[in-house]
């Protein structure tokens, strides 16, 4: 049932973005079509009482003393400011504004809520490991998408390795706290200050590989320093 309604989710963002411009602003069928959609899975989800199961609720076990092992996943966020001059995100409309955020939420809570419990509880997966890495698999394949919207596919390919990244990582903070609020912020910012980097050179592009290599690595050292998840 959860890939299904990711499949969904695909479907409604690429017709929507191919068809806001009929509207006379790019992105603007989407924000609402989106908007709808997560009310209309938001509304399913609380009939079955599933919202709190599915990670939307206040964090868990936080300890301040974790804070400090949260801040390299803010990595990726600051290499977007520090390399994309003036092309950053943040300076675009309130439209680019409120299509990150929903985006952004939907894709916590179909993959690292709805997806993962599912792998977790109701299939043939024993170990969490193996869940997580399918979750952040689908979800860098997810990214595909983009090629029917134009995107390169050097780009698009680095882009799937960048988000299988932090997928994993985002993984762990979903099993560690039971909740995708922490992972929709770290999320939030990475796509809130990302910018075309099919403009970039191939020094750039490599620098996002490595970077996506590191988060894979950090994602098994928090794995490893939150033994109980």
């Amino acid at each position: 049932m959860s890939v299904i309604w990711i499949m969904i989710y695909g479907i409604i963002y690429s017709f929507s973005e191919k068809y806001s411009k009929l509207f006379g602003e790019n992105h603007i069928l989407t924000v609402f079509a989106i908007m709808l959609y997560i009310v209309v899975l938001y509304m399913f989800l609380k009939k079955r009482k599933r919202l709190s199961v599915y990670g939307i609720c206040f964090p868990k076990y936080w300890r301040k003393k974790d804070v400090g092992w949260l801040i390299p996943l803010l990595s990726f966020p600051f290499a977007n400011m520090y390399l994309q001059g003036n092309q950053t995100m943040l300076q675009n409309s309130w439209i680019m504004f409120l299509l990150m955020l929903f985006t952004v939420f939907l894709e916590e809570l179909l993959f690292r809520g709805y997806l993962l419990v599912y792998l977790f509880e109701k299939c043939w997966i024993d170990n969490k490991w193996i869940g997580m890495i399918i979750s952040s698999v689908l979800f860098g394949m997810f990214h595909i998408v983009n090629i029917f919207q134009g995107a390169d596919i050097l780009y698009t390919m680095i882009q799937m390795l960048c988000a299988f990244g932090i997928g994993l990582c985002l993984c762990v903070l979903v099993s560690q706290y039971k909740s995708i609020f922490p992972g929709t912020i770290v999320h939030y910012l990475i796509n809130i200050t990302s910018f075309d980097m099919e403009k970039s050179n191939y020094h750039v592009l490599f620098f996002f590989i490595i970077l996506s290599v590191l988060h894979i690595s950090y994602a098994f050292l928090l794995k490893w320093k939150w033994r109980t998840i």
